[in-house]
């Protein structure tokens, strides 16, 4: 149920050239948890604070749904349920932005990819954040 990650290299992810259709979001920096709510499950990081940051919505309805759909539903439940959602951008000013403020990293996600799709972990080598 947890995502699958490759990562990739601060450097190498300013340089590389990305195609359309990908989603960057804020790598949060905290413990990885599932939120069960009527439609399946959200997943998500709890802060040390207390905070919940949404950022992928699992269940039955949703097993054959490209992320695009699941986000739509996840937006709407997060705003029902006053749950956070991860800052978005987009490309190495986006990232550049996350790790001027102390930020960990982003994640690129696919669109179009299905649940179980391997998301891509950039943050920058010897940061303080693991």
């Amino acid at each position: 149920m947890k995502p699958r990650f490759k990562s990739l290299a601060f450097a190498d992810a300013l340089h590389s050239r990305w195609p359309a259709g990908l989603r960057w979001e804020e790598k949060m920096d905290g413990v990885f948890e599932v939120v069960p709510v009527q439609l399946g499950q959200i997943l998500g990081e709890r802060m040390s604070s207390g905070e919940f940051f949404a950022f992928d919505l699992r269940g039955p309805e949703f097993d054959r749904a490209p992320l695009r759909e699941r986000l739509v539903a996840l937006d709407a439940l997060t705003g029902q349920l006053g749950l956070l959602r991860p800052a978005v951008g987009c490309g190495g000013e986006f990232l550049e932005a996350v790790l001027a403020r102390g930020g960990e990293g982003v994640v690129v996600k696919d669109l179009a990819g299905l649940p179980g799709a391997t998301w891509t972990k950039i943050k920058q080598i010897g940061r303080a954040h693991v």
